[in-house]
């Protein structure tokens, strides 16, 4: 769009005016770009470690059947290390899907065993852990037939 010197000048106000709206709008689309991008980064960068994350589940699950088979003495050591490490991870983001008692939610639930009644959680069979929001392990759980 070129402006012609003998427009008049409400044909050059009109013009000015659609091109102030077309800057307007393309400013505003380049800044709902950018917000997008930055969205985009912040959810690499929260779920970067989530492989690693989830190796170490595994070693949080030994943990657990350590401390139930284990005696008395050799159970205080694990559950402290058990505990800093949770607490380690909890600082980037991971955090334990609570279950028993809790309405079963496909999201952050897979069940594994279902006996007739409610759709009420019953027993844990594996802790699931989401990291910042994102569920990255679903608990594996018993829905029905009251409390285990």
């Amino acid at each position: 769009m070129s402006i012609v010197k003998n427009n008049s000048v409400k044909e050059n106000k009109n013009q000015l005016e659609e091109l102030s709206n077309r800057i307007k709008y393309l400013q505003a689309d380049f800044e709902n770009l950018r917000k997008y991008y930055e969205k985009e980064q912040e959810s690499i960068i929260r779920l970067s470690n989530k492989d690693l994350i989830k190796d170490i589940l595994e070693v949080l699950d030994d943990m657990d059947c350590a401390i139930k088979t284990s005696n008395e003495n050799e159970v205080k050591g694990v559950i402290m290390i058990r505990e800093k490490l949770m607490k380690l991870l909890s600082k980037h983001g991971l955090e334990q899907i609570k279950c028993v008692g809790e309405q079963f939610d496909p999201n952050k639930h897979e069940v594994v065993l279902k006996e007739d009644g409610d759709e009420l959680i019953t027993l844990e069979l594996q802790k699931g852990y989401s990291l910042n929001g994102t569920v990255i392990r679903p608990s594996k759980v018993k829905v029905g037939g009251g409390v285990s």
